[in-house]
Parts: C-alpha cells; sequence; structure tokens
C-alpha cells in the first residue's frame, strides 16, 4: 500500500523500485515444462473474472485442490471450470448461471488436466467479442 492509503498504482519508473524487464515465463510458471496457455472459449467462467478470449496459463503438475479454478477433459471436450462438490460428489462448477454442473461420477469420461493458476486478459475488453 502506498503511503497516501491507494492500493493500486503504478511504481515510480525513475525510482529504485522498478524492474528493467518482466519475464512472464519465469514469473508465471512454477513447472515451465508441464506448463501450457490456454485461450478461453466461452461465458462460463464469467463470475470468476475469466472470459471468452482470455489467455489461461495451466499447469499440469499442479495438484487440483477443491476451489480451483482447472481444465478438465469431458466426454470429448476440454472445459474450464471450478473444481468442486454436488451432493458429495466431486464437480466441475461454472460461474455463470446459463451452464450446468458436471458431476464425475455422472460423467462419461471426466479428468482434471491441469490447474489454471494465471489469467490474463484485456481489462478494456477489447480482444474480446
Amino acid at each position: 500500500m502506498s503511503d497516501d492509503g491507494r492500493t493500486t498504482g503504478f511504481p515510480n519508473p525513475t525510482s529504485d523500485h522498478s524492474e528493467s524487464s518482466l519475464d512472464l515465463h519465469r514469473y508465471a510458471m512454477r513447472h515451465p515444462e508441464a506448463t501450457f496457455f490456454w485461450t478461453a472459449d466461452g461465458d462460463a467462467m464469467q463470475g470468476a473474472g475469466i472470459f471468452h478470449g482470455d489467455i489461461l496459463v495451466v499447469d499440469r503438475l499442479v495438484e487440483a485442490r477443491l476451489g480451483d479454478v482447472v481444465v478438465a477433459w469431458v466426454g470429448q471436450d476440454y472445459l474450464v471450470r471450478r473444481l468442486g462438490t454436488s451432493d458429495s460428489h466431486v464437480a466441475l462448477l461454472p460461474e455463470h448461471p446459463d451452464f450446468v454442473t458436471i458431476v464425475f461420477a455422472e460423467a462419461e469420461e471426466c479428468e482434471v488436466w491441469g490447474v489454471v493458476t494465471y489469467v490474463l486478459h484485456d481489462p478494456n475488453q477489447r480482444g474480446r467479442r
């Protein structure tokens, strides 16, 4: 937090606190050999701040825990959803009311493919449909 109480800002580029460059690979990848960039498709995760066209950083070596946003293989599709529970079964939860919960026990084929560790998006929505 800055001295004047603001919590969001940008460091003065002439101060000693700024970095000359930021390596996103080093910053966002704990396991580079198992990390992939994924483009979000659709609106199912809007409530989590993930929008159509956002770039997701997905790590296949991070162990998925309840509450994590994950990429899952369901039938013939990859889906981005929050890992949770429904009626005490593991489930994939959307964060948009127009989408349904997918319960692992009821799905033909369902497995967590990776954990979303970062989301990159245009805050001005220029890249979105």
